[in-house]
């Protein structure tokens, strides 16, 4: 391949991340960020290595790259900086795996981050001037559409595309906060375009196109998002007055910014309007938000938590992506009282607190860095002699600075993806291309040497051969095992019958991947779901499942022994086999979950599993005891009451669990329909006939059309003497249901109601 050809190939390939917020890869597990990541890390690597090729086999790209070692600055460094504290915290912290390769639900591990560090350099490299970054912000700007276009029509997606959030804008990014995340550093982009472009024409489509990311933005209902847009037209607002003159330009940008300000009080104001709400009831979070609503006070417990981490570790941090680990350690017992689904964070949804928690005071320090240095270079004014329209680099200047404000507003309310990272890289690169080449000026290619190919020396021939045989391991062993990985455990979560389940969980825990203990965990999650759900496994089918996820997650527990998740999860495993298999499991199970214990001591989650174990050991006492430690680390949970009264139940003591499930009740406690059968029938063995008419003309009110509840109601009165009561309920029943009146003939007998 020439070196013309193969430019054109490194700068076309180079184009190919901006449609990542786009793509879709149902194949694999989380199939919004997984497998797109891993397709845009394997890319980053080949376009690497080609680059090397490139400036190893031609002279004139060992000059541009000289060129652009030499025009180093503040960006650049602290790029740098603090992708290496991020590299240096991921070795010192408590999960190295965790921390480097990351997980498949958030896909944004330090190995990703690196590629788009990389992702970032080959940008300023091959693209230096205005027009090259005009048709990538074009493109950039046509995906951003795109994605904004799939979420006002996302009624029409494939079922599987969307994301579970109801009338909330989230499209095929299937996440309205991660969408709108996109969307805010989108605005920037589209800033870029705009000021690249000379056509007056292309500039006001562009100004159709922000306004219409704005709008957007809002109709996700993502608070943090519109306050940091809030921010956004604030700082704009203010950079305007210090940097346009008086007079027609600084009218311009108060018009615009106007025009901002008023569609967001519109917005406000509209959602206050009922019918309003009606059509776009997404409005309704921006009047209904309160600090007493769920989201908001498990936030402000999981930055608490995180607190507690930054203060245990506040130099070397726990490294990227422990977060699950400082929010178990630091449990707050509280979480529960919200749902089970609660009881685990893996990110603080700050990304200020989650750089603290991970990276320490160093990556803290770094990331405020790299912030400062781009609005830094963001105001800087273009240097480049004969520069054209002054004013349009200003309002460059205000448009980007706004945008990099709003965006990092709205990461306190959120953590980063590939989908926004890809286009804070993106900004990155042109503001620092825009420094570097002192406004894009055209005359750096002319410096270059002749065009030509010089010979090459045995042994850079040989370091070739060595990194081409690295990208090649690297593809297979990093990319194409997890992807398959990762599409094995996708097809055992999908599974419905027992062999594709266990065949394919087999092989997602099996291969050597950096996801083996992370399928472990989600391969143990699907399994005992999927056994309660099919009584009719057998021992031999229960003990295969053992075999392949036990051995695993006791790896993950010698080599990752600050981690609770591990032994929690082998805790879960043990139990399916003490229970099924072999009844010596169990003290494997009583081993890890004590160890849990330890790690997060006030974890309800734990000692409920804990309780399950004595349980099925028979062991009342120790069952009772672990189940009061639940209750007595937050007294209010009304759901480790309820439990207690399962225990007290198991162990004999009727008469108090009752009492202890009216103690739930009071609590709050949710009572489903077999719960209250369940209650029925164990006041039924107390005859306390009272409590048992009070739970059936409940169900009754609940569902009035329940002939079933009539007839259990009618027989409750007739057991306690109360035959008018009874008799009562049966006329009522026939009413609603005629052909009752022969079964209640034969009732009346029955119970000699005559």
């Amino acid at each position: 391949m020439g070196k013309n050809r193969l430019v054109q190939f490194i700068s076309a390939a180079l184009f190919a991340p901006l449609f990542l917020p786009i793509a879709f890869i149902p194949v694999t597990l989380f199939p919004w960020h997984f497998g797109k990541t891993i397709l845009f890390q394997a890319l980053v690597e080949i376009i690497l290595v080609l680059t090397v090729v490139l400036i190893v086999y031609f002279p004139e790209w060992q000059q541009r790259l000289a060129q652009r070692l030499a025009k180093w600055n503040w960006i650049d460094i602290t790029v740098v900086a603090w992708l290496a504290v991020l590299t240096i915290t991921a070795l010192t912290g408590v999960n190295f795996d965790l921390s480097f390769w990351g997980n498949q639900s958030r896909a944004n591990g330090v190995f990703a981050w690196l590629h788009f560090g990389v992702w970032y350099f080959l940008l300023t490299l091959f693209f230096t001037t205005r027009q090259e970054w005009r048709r990538l912000g074009l493109v950039a700007m046509g995906v951003g559409v795109l994605a904004v276009l799939s979420a006002w029509l996302q009624d029409y997606l494939p079922l599987a595309w969307r994301g579970n959030f109801g009338s909330r804008f989230s499209g095929i990014i299937g996440n309205s906060g991660f969408l709108a995340s996109f969307l805010v550093a989108a605005l920037g982009v589209v800033a870029i375009a705009g000021c690249a472009s000379n056509r007056q024409c292309e500039r006001r489509i562009l100004l159709a196109v922000a306004a219409f990311f704005f709008i957007t933005i809002l109709l996700t209902a993502s608070r943090g998002a519109a306050i940091g847009l809030g921010a956004g037209v604030v700082a704009a607002g203010i950079a305007a007055l210090f940097l346009l003159p008086r007079g027609r330009p600084r009218t311009v940008a108060a018009i615009g910014i106007g025009g901002l300000v008023l569609i967001m009080v519109s917005v406000v104001f509209l959602a206050r309007v009922e019918s309003v709400r009606q059509r776009f009831p997404q409005l309704g979070f921006f009047v209904n938000f309160s600090t007493q609503s769920s989201t908001a006070q498990t936030r402000l417990m999981a930055w608490q938590s995180a607190w507690e981490g930054i203060k245990a570790r506040p130099i070397q941090g726990w490294g990227w992506g422990n977060f699950e680990v400082i929010f178990q350690q630091y449990y707050n017992p509280q979480f529960l009282r919200f749902s089970f689904q609660e009881t685990f964070w893996d990110k603080p949804h700050n990304f200020l607190i989650e750089t603290a928690t991970a990276a320490g005071l160093f990556g803290f320090l770094a990331y405020l860095g790299l912030y400062g240095a781009l609005l830094a270079h963001a105001l800087r004014p273009a240097q480049a002699p004969g520069t054209a329209d002054v004013h349009r680099e200003q309002y460059l200047q205000i448009t980007l600075f706004g945008a990099l404000i709003a965006y990092a507003v709205q990461n306190v309310f959120i953590f980063e993806t590939s989908n926004s990272l890809m286009a804070f890289f993106f900004i990155a690169a042109f503001v620092a291309t825009r420094t570097a080449t002192k406004g894009f000026s055209a005359a750096d290619d002319a410096r270059l040497v002749s065009p030509g190919q010089r010979r090459v020396a045995w042994w850079q021939n040989a370091g070739l051969a060595l990194l081409t045989c690295g990208l090649l391991v690297s593809l297979w062993k990093v990319h194409i095992l997890p992807f398959r990985a990762s599409g094995a455990m996708a097809r055992a979560d999908a599974g419905v019958t027992l062999s594709k389940v266990l065949l394919n969980g087999q092989q997602a825990v099996g291969w050597p991947t950096y996801l083996r203990y992370e399928n472990a965990i989600l391969f143990t999650k699907k399994f005992t779901e999927f056994e309660k759900e099919h009584s009719e496994l057998t021992v031999a089918d229960i003990a295969r499942f053992g075999t392949i996820v036990t051995s695993t997650l006791e790896e993950a527990i010698t080599r990752y022994p600050e981690n609770p998740t591990y032994p929690l999860w082998a805790g879960e495993a043990y139990l399916s086999l003490g229970e099924r298999v072999d009844a010596r499991y169990l003290d494997d199970a009583e081993r890890v979950l004590k160890r849990a214990e330890t790690l997060a001591p006030r974890k309800q989650e734990i000692l409920f599993l804990l309780s399950r174990l004595y349980l099925l050991k028979r062991d009342f006492p120790s069952a009772a005891a672990v189940q009061q430690r639940a209750i007595d680390v937050a007294p209010e949970i009304a759901v480790s009451h309820w439990f207690l009264a399962l225990v007290q139940v198991a162990s004999g003591q009727v008469p108090q669990a009752l009492l202890t499930a009216q103690k739930a009740e009071e609590l709050g406690f949710g009572f489903t329909t077999s719960h209250k059968l369940y209650l029925a029938d164990l006041y039924v063995q107390q005859k306390n006939y009272g409590k048992v008419i009070e739970i059936y003309q409940g169900l009754l009110e609940a569902e009035p059309e329940n002939l079933n509840w009539y007839i259990k109601l009618a027989t409750a009165y007739a057991v306690a003497g109360n035959r008018e009561k009874a008799q009562e309920v049966l006329r009522q029943g026939i009413q609603f249901y005629p052909p009752l009146k022969d079964l209640a003939k034969d009732f009346i007998k029955q119970y000699h109601l005559e």
